[in-house]
């Protein structure tokens, strides 16, 4: 009988369906790598506009009034987030009235972004308040928004755009929610202002928020009254970097604050006695002893109130007037809340 032995190895059949399987395997291992990359990306982003809209969410939360009062505060606005293209917020204020209760409003925020587009959206119910709790009104006088115009929210003179400044998207990220100032002829008159003003010891308050586009040396005004060009009610303002604020000649002065193109809260207030307190960003920088100005004229927005000289280059958003001192607690509860 003859043996016949088996050569160790692969045949040419059994090396080809080796291979057609390994390459079966191939295929399946990439297909399932791109599945996972693919999804780890749109997680990814999924979690970005999460994040944005939960953020929009809580920010908003706090403009709820009681009773509730509809609103749609953005509208398809624009954002930047990383990792997101074409990304854009949303926010509407609504009163549930399935509820029948007038003091409950839902907080809905879409994030829409990407191409092709994906959405997220995030709601919440609140309980407005009507009380002070969410804005700080005791004693505010006069306050422009400057919501895409100079109509006040409280107050009676509407201001006269001269130059003019033009509208720009404010701090809140809305756009034409703020006016941006030329530096050289645009400002806000508030003719009629004269005599609601807090002059001599009167207590006082002026707040704003600003974003230069310039920090060259050079005096600046945000906002500012008083009897001439020297001697103001109120003022504040820039001179390069530093912020300044305060009365006659002797001004507070708080060094490195101001670079281009970043928005900073300030406010200036007065207690009646002896004590002035600048506050940036919510926090007191300078505590000085000044004198005030017995004669006050109208309040102007981005430049003095003696003439067209040192006026705001950049963006104004938010101006206030107060015939208090306004707390501490007050300044930062303003920052926190960020332009309306």
């Amino acid at each position: 009988m003859r043996n016949i032995s088996k050569q160790a190895g692969f045949t040419a059949v059994e090396l080809l369906i080796t291979l057609f399987v390994a390459a079966g395997f191939l295929v399946a291992s990439y297909q399932l790598f791109n599945l996972i990359i693919k999804d780890g990306g749109s997680t990814r982003s999924e979690s970005r506009a999460g994040n944005v809209a939960y953020d929009y969410m809580r920010r908003y939360i706090s403009t709820a009034t009681s009773p509730c009062t509809v609103q749609d505060p953005l509208t398809n606005s624009a954002i930047t987030v990383d990792g997101l293209v074409d990304a854009t917020v949303s926010v509407d204020i609504t009163c549930p009235v399935s509820y029948s209760i007038s003091t409950v409003s839902e907080i809905e925020v879409t994030v829409k972004y990407n191409v092709p587009e994906q959405t997220v959206k995030y709601s919440t119910f609140t309980i407005g308040s009507s009380s002070s709790d969410n804005e700080v009104t005791n004693g505010l006088i006069g306050w422009w928004k400057l919501n895409g115009n100079t109509a006040p929210s409280i107050g009676t003179v509407t201001g006269t755009l001269m130059g003019p400044p033009t509208l720009t998207t404010g701090q809140n990220t809305s756009p034409n929610s703020a006016y941006n100032f030329s530096g050289s002829t645009a400002f806000i008159a508030l003719t009629g202002t004269e005599d609601t003003l807090p002059a001599k010891d009167a207590p006082r308050s002026l707040c704003a928020w600003a974003k230069p586009s310039s920090v060259a040396t050079g005096l600046r005004y945000i906002a500012a009254y008083g009897s001439s060009s020297n001697d103001k009610g109120a003022l504040i303002g820039m001179n390069g970097t530093s912020a300044i604020a305060g009365s006659m000649g002797t001004n507070a002065t708080v060094t490195s604050v101001w670079a281009v193109n970043i928005w900073h809260h300030i406010c200036i207030t007065f207690n009646g006695s002896s004590s002035t307190v600048l506050y940036i960003d919510g926090t007191s920088r300078s505590t000085t002893s000044q004198t005030w100005d017995t004669d006050v004229s109208d309040l102007y927005i981005g430049r003095n109130s003696g003439g067209t000289a040192n006026q705001w280059l950049g963006a104004i958003d938010d101006v206030r007037i107060y015939n208090r001192a306004i707390s501490a607690a007050e300044a930062l509860s303003l920052f926190n809340q960020g332009a309306r």
